[in-house]
């Protein structure tokens, strides 16, 4: 997820998530999956990537592919 991220801010937690998203999905989410992963995005002070990665590749979305 590093290489994904490289110009976005640690404090931007809607940046890194789409960042994110853009990067290992292509294709936009689904209601749901956006819910869990803003859910994450919410908790903390920083976003974990690794957790948020996880959640991606584990998403409806990914497992289609």
């Amino acid at each position: 997820p590093s290489s994904l991220l490289l110009n976005v801010s640690e404090e931007d937690k809607n940046g890194i998530q789409q960042h994110l998203i853009d990067g290992i999905l292509h294709v936009p989410v689904s209601a749901a999956t956006q819910s869990v992963l803003t859910r994450e995005t919410a908790t903390g002070v920083l976003v974990d990537r690794r957790k948020l990665t996880a959640l991606i590749i584990g998403s409806p979305e990914f497992q289609r592919r």
